[in-house]
């Protein structure tokens, strides 16, 4: 009897810890389950009331939008000296409290009050680095003033190192004095910096920088290079110094920051290295101002009918970062939310658009630039989700709707991650640099701007993504070329900065049974923008099948032809006649070879050195998708999803689910396009979202400007 009794307890206890374990498991998945989450910035300034904060904070609760972003101004909190007013950041806090909003909250240490001197006065905001070194050390009581008020509120989630870090380098005298120290690291001796940089320095304490001595044809261009190079790293230190003052006062919290203009800015920032300090990566993505027209440089990046597809590939190539090791989130951290005067005024179909679009490129977070309007200055009465009577604009209730339907189906979208591509393009921030530097100011032709290396591989991102194919969007330094999966292809649209670990990168990659499609101008220089092709032997001959022979010009915009192709090709301004080795040409212009096709190992090349890819963007041409379609076929054959056929201005991201699939179509044409998804995985598909699902004849009608959201189950 006492034996079954012990026998008996045991089972109790045994049966209490399996059920202990069961829901200590579930609290785990609870903890760790990331599901898509909307927020907005509640822009506070003097003249507001505890009332309004209140009213705000409510309105982002009730719009099932439970993340507040709020820069600390420290002009506003410490209007005198030693004086401090916290008020309406204590409603703010108190508010996020009761409401069960999430605040995370932008540290400005680089935008003292006016006090400090005539360098602040007039300003709310400074977007730059710290200017001098003192400057730094005194924003030290600002950090700790801060950081410990509100360390310890239960609706902290996050700490914002800088508001949009600066990328575009600008020469202030801390800058210089740490260029010097940098630049002594790297030389040693003065007599070799003088040699690499045409100069006369007598020694590195009397190095100056002047940006404009390295603009005009005629300069020795180390120099910009190195204050480039030193830029990037001297941005991720500043980054570096505010979380380890941070940390000082606060150990739990998370960090975040948000590189501005990454879509046209790319080559200067370490978007990799910032990984090493932040605990999520971000990016400020504001369409009107990001990807529309840049009057200094007298082109538009891209169409207002494509700001969709630049929205997916900023989203693409932030992901693609966020994704490599060490793997990190990533959110849109400013999104337009409304009207920006003298430019645009983005509908609930444009929000819709790019709040979609981002979910579906793996974002875990969207925050609206902003909740409510500014009062005064620039940006005043613009870019809110609220109307100027503070209630929901017809913008803020299609965000609304979106975190609804998130919430609603919060099982499929939680932890929900973008199907993995086999298709590849690679965009080097280094060429965007070596094009920056030799943009010609003057020319219309997108061949010679500054971006016709992102624009050139867009083309080719936007013929693939046309046809419902996913893409991914890879920096050079990031991909790995020694991956063990076959058939897999890498796309160098014009990327004419390669280095030998490139190269050699490439060359393993080829090796191993994987495809390259390179076009443009690829491999033409090094990362010093010293050309591969003159008195050198080409590094890339034995991997493309051949070498360069020389550049031709031609009119503004011609077309070639290639032998296994039936339509020509539009091209801009240039083509490369091409030194035939072991390669096959399998296209000639004027009778010279300027494509060819070369088995290296287990793989191959297709080599065209002229601007294919930018002809068909330029041209609005189809031959470019045709091309890519039948060079990747074997690579794209077992993709879930896929368009029938190519719809223009049309795209699909895929997000693969813990029990099946969910898909994000755009259309961005102006026409109604009746689209096909071929599945391969089911037929089973419901709408979550938008309109023109026909399950039965597994079509779909979308109009134009839609998004439409699917579940595959």
């Amino acid at each position: 009897m006492l034996e079954l009794k012990i026998m008996y307890r045991i089972f109790r206890l045994r049966l209490l810890l399996v059920v202990f374990i069961f829901f200590m498991n579930l609290h785990v998945q609870a903890q760790t389950q990331r599901l898509q989450q909307l927020g907005a910035e509640i822009y506070l300034e003097p003249g507001q009331t505890p009332q309004q904060v209140d009213h705000w904070v409510k309105e982002l609760s009730d719009n099932k939008m439970p993340i507040a972003r709020v820069f600390m101004m420290w002009n506003y909190l410490e209007p005198k000296p030693g004086e401090w007013d916290f008020t309406l950041y204590d409603a703010l806090f108190r508010a996020a409290e009761k409401y069960g909003v999430k605040i995370t909250a932008t540290l400005v240490p680089n935008s003292p009050p006016f006090f400090w001197g005539k360098d602040f006065f007039y300003i709310t905001h400074i977007m730059r680095m710290y200017a001098k070194k003192e400057y730094r050390e005194r924003s030290k009581s600002y950090i700790k003033k801060v950081v410990e008020r509100y360390k310890n509120s239960s609706a902290l989630d996050s700490w914002w190192l800088y508001n949009e870090p600066s990328g575009i380098p600008h020469v202030e005298k801390f800058a210089v004095d740490e260029f010097k120290k940098w630049l002594k690291i790297k030389y040693i001796t003065v007599d070799s910096l003088n040699k690499s940089w045409q100069s006369y320095f007598p020694s590195f304490q009397e190095i100056a920088y002047d940006d404009l001595s390295q603009q005009g044809g005629w300069v020795w261009h180390t120099a910009f290079y190195d204050w480039c190079d030193f830029w990037r790293s001297h941005v991720i230190d500043q980054i570096n110094w505010l979380s380890d003052e941070v940390k000082k006062y606060d150990k739990k919290h998370l960090f975040h920051t948000n590189p501005p203009g990454v879509f046209a800015a790319l080559a200067h920032y370490d978007l990799p290295g910032m990984k090493k300090t932040i605990n999520s990566l971000g990016t400020s993505m504001h369409p009107s101002w990001n990807f529309g027209l840049v009057p200094q440089r007298n082109f538009e990046l891209v169409p207002r009918s494509k700001y969709g597809l630049a929205a997916s590939w900023q989203n693409d190539l932030l992901y693609g970062v966020a994704n490599e090791i060490p793997k990190v989130p990533y959110w849109i951290s400013e999104l337009q939310a409304g009207t920006n005067l003298y430019i645009m005024s983005p509908s609930p179909k444009d929000i819709a658009q790019w709040v979609w679009t981002s979910f579906g490129s793996g974002a875990e977070r969207v925050i609206f630039w902003c909740l409510n309007s500014r009062m005064q200055g620039n940006e005043s009465a613009e870019w809110a989700l609220l109307d100027f009577q503070q209630n929901p604009s017809e913008r803020m209730k299609k965000a609304a709707e979106i975190a609804n339907i998130i919430q609603y189906n919060q099982n499929d979208f939680a932890n929900a991650k973008p199907l993995t591509s086999p298709i590849t393009v690679i965009i080097s921030p280094q060429t965007l640099l070596i094009q920056e530097r030799k943009e010609d100011n003057y020319s219309k032709i997108d061949a010679v701007k500054a971006l016709a290396h992102q624009k050139a591989a867009m083309a080719c991102y936007n013929a693939l993504m046309q046809q419902g194919i996913p893409v991914q969007i890879k920096i050079n330094t990031e991909y790995n070329w020694e991956t063990k999966e076959k058939n897999q292809v890498v796309i160098l649209a014009d990327v004419r900065c390669l280095t030998m670990q490139d190269i050699k990168g490439i060359e393993t990659f080829v090796r191993n049974g994987n495809k390259i499609i390179a076009t443009g101008l690829t491999g033409l220089f090094d990362e010093n923008e010293k050309t591969w092709v003159v008195n050198r032997e080409f590094p890339l001959a034995r991997t493309f099948g051949g070498s360069m022979q020389e550049i031709f010009s031609e009119s503004e915009h011609f077309r070639i032809r290639l032998d296994e192709y039936k339509d020509s090709f539009p091209m801009q301004l240039w083509y490369t006649q091409i030194l035939p080795g072991t390669g096959k040409v399998v296209g000639k212009y004027d009778g010279k070879p300027i494509a060819v096709r070369n088995n290296y190992g287990d793989g191959t090349v297709l080599w065209i050195p002229a601007m294919i890819d930018i002809g068909a963007w330029a041209d609005n041409d189809n031959s470019l998708a045709q091309l890519l379609m039948k060079e990747t076929e074997l690579a794209t054959k077992n993709i879930p999803f896929r368009f029938d056929a190519l719809h223009k201005d049309c795209f699909m991201h895929t997000l693969k689910t813990a029990e099946g699939y969910i898909t994000v179509i755009v259309n961005g044409n102006s026409d109604t396009e009746k689209i096909d998804i071929i599945s391969s995985k089911t037929d089973r598909a419901k709408l979550l979202y938008g309109e023109g699902w026909d399950a039965a004849q597994h079509l779909l009608t979308i109009t134009p400007s839609e998004t439409v959201v699917l579940k595959w189950e």
